[in-house]
């Protein structure tokens, strides 16, 4: 037999998912302006981390586009995993309907109390989408074969940065989530550049307006490690040096690494 204490937790758990959530107000203006500044932080940081494994100074080649280029490229297999977790946020449809019904039948009498309490989607619809993008997350570190505690480690702070999101400081959950990702970043760059150095990718490159190419399949020893909207970046193993090659002029420059 359920006590009457336990019964009133259960109760009092119930209607605090069941509440409207209410989020913290902000400035979108201010709020997109910082995202972006942000997002070309993170591309630029990728970018140089990657290129810092093969000893490479980047900075000098260094242009603002090349930060959402990488972005969009990474952004793609997280495109795909949101769609396919998106079929299951159909679940909170029928909330958000029976939230505007209930409004409807409650229009006479209190209609500006009820307006206000009923508004907007409930917590526990807010708590399925915030699991739905853990789950999405997990899936991502999985397909990048993220070690196991990493991975446990990297979805413990997003839950984290989640909570102080929604229920504790709005700016910690920032402030937590702008670090995941650039941690998340770093350790992206890291395992594909160990990837490039281990496949040692070859193909055939010829610059625009040039006959000769400036990469062979055949070539055994040289292979592409990036390449940016302004220039390929190759590395020669057997002299140990990178050859940076402009795609709008052809002109060529290369650096000695160990």
């Amino acid at each position: 037999m359920i006590s009457e204490n336990l019964r009133d937790k259960i109760r009092k758990v119930d209607n605090d998912l069941n509440s409207t959530y209410k989020p913290i107000a902000g400035k979108p203006l201010l709020e997109i302006a910082s995202l972006t500044f942000i997002a070309t932080l993170l591309g630029l940081f990728y970018i140089w981390e990657y290129l810092n494994r093969f000893k490479f100074d980047y900075f000098e080649y260094f242009e603002v586009k090349d930060s959402f280029t990488i972005l969009y490229q990474n952004a793609m297999p997280i495109i795909y995993v949101g769609s396919l977790l998106s079929l299951f946020l159909w679940i909170l449809v029928p909330d958000i309907l029976k939230k505007k019904t209930v409004q409807l039948d409650d229009q006479q009498g209190e209609e500006q109390t009820n307006a206000k309490t009923i508004k907007g989607i409930t917590n526990a619809a807010v708590i399925i989408t915030v699991i739905l993008g853990l789950c999405g997350f997990w899936v991502l570190l999985s397909a990048y074969k993220f070690e196991l505690l990493p991975a446990i480690i990297f979805l413990v702070f997003a839950a984290a940065a989640c909570y102080l999101y929604f229920r504790g400081p709005k700016n910690l959950g920032v402030v937590a989530a702008i670090i995941i990702a650039f941690l998340y970043a770093e350790v992206r760059a890291r395992k594909d550049a160990e990837q490039t150095m281990k496949l040692k990718p070859r193909k055939d490159i010829t610059l625009s307006g040039q006959l000769q190419p400036i990469l062979k399949k055949e070539d055994t020893t040289r292979y592409e490690i990036f390449r940016t909207s302004g220039y390929y970046f190759i590395k020669d193993d057997r002299q140990k040096m990178i050859f940076v090659y402009s795609r709008t002029n052809g002109e060529m420059n290369s650096f000695f690494v160990e």
